[in-house]
């Protein structure tokens, strides 16, 4: 009898190979070969007359178990049976995996599926994409039935990819699975989370304009200082604050009688003053140019000659009353 039969099962079919008999009392001229499933019929080899020491077994059923025999034939007949110590079982390719789950990493994508036990899976083939399908570039392998998560890295953070996925066993690859979600590997918070941008962008432009508002108030409300004057001891008038002041004389009607002064900042004001700062003025009347500082006196002309007494404080703090000008 034949020896050492061994059984390979590929999808509906069974490859076997043998040792020849020892001894036989005549010349060998061909081997038959057969295998059944429990009490079924038997199914032969269908390869002819050959001495190889090998053959296949086709037709068979997917995930049914078949025991197997060789038999050496001589001329005028036939050998013992042989049986295989194991029986065999075709398999076909597994089914398509399900769509994988992705998430995103830095320069990379962590990807996994839900374990499929059928058609005798050992392991998963992932691929991904950056171009929407065009090519796939990122592949790698998992070798386990039962720990199907695997990453595939030097990606580019940013662009999106889809991944696919396929189931392997002994007889090869399965088709492919559906097409992964798209996702963008990232290297921060903003960058993995498309959504944050915008918002951090309208809270800036909120933050940016509640500064500017803060600002303005604060600006409208700060003490820029003022000026007062005080012409011969009897008229008063806020100048306001600034460097460019004025004083224009109030005069009762067709006489030289002053009877009263008001701020005025134009070039025709009867008497101009700027601020030095640091309690300094210079005062330019109808006679020349004076200076002078905070609460000392000097004597000023005005536009139509006459002479004033005249005295400039000035005040670092906002004004308690609003500014009197020439209309």
């Amino acid at each position: 009898m034949v020896q050492g039969i061994r059984l390979t099962a590929r999808d509906g079919r069974i490859e076997l190979t043998w040792a020849p008999p020892a001894a036989t009392p005549a010349p060998i001229v061909d081997y038959r070969i057969r295998c059944r499933a429990g009490d079924g019929d038997w199914i032969e080899s269908k390869e002819g007359v050959s001495l190889e020491t090998r053959a296949t077994v086709e037709g068979l059923t997917n995930g049914t178990a078949y025991q197997c025999e060789v038999a050496a034939a001589g001329a005028s007949s036939e050998g013992a049976w042989a049986a295989a110590t194991t029986t065999g079982t075709p398999m076909g390719r597994p089914a398509a995996p399900r769509k994988p789950s992705v998430e995103a990493l830095d320069r990379a994508l962590r990807i996994s599926v839900t374990p499929d036990d059928g058609a005798g899976v050992s392991g998963y083939h992932y691929e991904c994409s950056g171009d929407k399908g065009g090519t796939w570039p990122g592949e790698v392998d998992v070798t386990s039935a039962d720990n199907t998560t695997a990453q595939i890295g030097n990606l580019t953070n940013g662009v999106e990819y889809v991944c696919r996925a396929f189931a392997a066993n002994a007889i090869g690859l399965s088709d492919a699975s559906p097409i992964s979600d798209a996702v963008r590997p990232c290297g921060s918070i903003l960058e993995c989370n498309s959504v944050l941008p915008p918002i951090f962008g309208i809270l800036g432009f909120v933050l940016v304009g509640g500064l500017l508002a803060v600002l303005v108030a604060l600006y409208r409300d700060r003490s820029r200082g003022y000026v007062v004057a005080v012409v011969d001891v009897v008229h008063t008038a806020n100048l306001g604050h600034g460097s460019s002041l004025g004083i224009g004389f109030v005069r009762a009607p067709g006489t030289r009688r002053v009877t009263g002064i008001v701020a005025d900042r134009g070039p025709n004001a009867d008497i101009r003053i700027r601020y030095l700062g640091g309690g300094r003025f210079e005062v330019t009347d109808r006679v020349g140019r004076h200076v002078t500082t905070s609460g000392e006196p000097i004597v000023a002309a005005d536009s139509v000659g006459v002479r004033h007494e005249l005295v400039l404080r000035a005040f670092a703090t906002k004004a308690a009353s609003p500014v009197s000008s020439r209309r």
